[in-house]
Parts: C-alpha cells; sequence; structure tokens
C-alpha cells in the first residue's frame, strides 16, 4: 500500500480501498453525530431537501454546492425561507430515510461541523 504502483489496476484497487475507508469514517461520525442529536438532524435533513428542491430549478450541469451556495445567498433570502418553510416533517423523513438521498444529509450535516469535529485520520507515526 505504500508509494505507488507501476500496475494501473493494482494503484486504482489501493484509491478504492482508501475511499472506501474514509467514507466509511464520515459515515461513522455522522452516526454518531445523529444518534446525539435528533433535533438537529431534522434540521439539517430539512434544509438538505430544501437545497435538493433548489437546485432541481437551477440549469442543467449545476451541481448541489451551486445549489447550496446560491440558496444561502442575501439576495436570495425570501425565497430560500418560503421553500425551507414549506416542507413538512413527513417529507423531510422519507428524504432522511431514503437510501438515495440519505447520504446527502450525511454531507449537509458536516457544514455544520467546525474543523475539530470533522473526522481526522491518525497516523501512527505522528
Amino acid at each position: 500500500m505504500v508509494g505507488t504502483s507501476a500496475n494501473e489496476d493494482i494503484q486504482r484497487l489501493r484509491l478504492a480501498l482508501f475511499a472506501r475507508y474514509i467514507d466509511q469514517l464520515y459515515t461513522d461520525t455522522f452516526e454518531d453525530w445523529a444518534r446525539t442529536r435528533p433535533e438537529e438532524l431534522m434540521v439539517v435533513a430539512q434544509e438538505a431537501l430544501a437545497v435538493t428542491r433548489w437546485h432541481r430549478g437551477m440549469e442543467a450541469g449545476s451541481s448541489f454546492l451551486d445549489a447550496w451556495i446560491e440558496a444561502h445567498q442575501e439576495q436570495n433570502r425570501d425565497k430560500w425561507y418560503e421553500i425551507l418553510h414549506s416542507l413538512d416533517d413527513q417529507e423531510v423523513t422519507q428524504f432522511l430515510k431514503t437510501p438515495a438521498t440519505e447520504e446527502i444529509v450525511r454531507n449537509c450535516a458536516f457544514a455544520r461541523f467546525t474543523p475539530w469535529k470533522c473526522p481526522r485520520i491518525r497516523c501512527w507515526w505522528k
């Protein structure tokens, strides 16, 4: 696992393994956070759903991050609050529990984390 392999397939496999374990680290951190903050989890899920709806109204090729930034800009405040407050608890819960969208909620939760709360990989040699 150390260094770069001359074999491209082995190199891709190594990167995939690293990505899988980093993703698992983020998932575990989110699940720990969500268990201790159920009310905040619902707020994050509501915001994630609202940004997803905002994203639908944007031009093709725009990213979720583009939608997040645009929705949170000052000049869009009224439209943002209208979308945010039009969501009912059932819609938000369904968005949170749907496998296709639960990762969006997970990723949005990390926007609320301070740098020191984000997952970090600690090296054994440090």
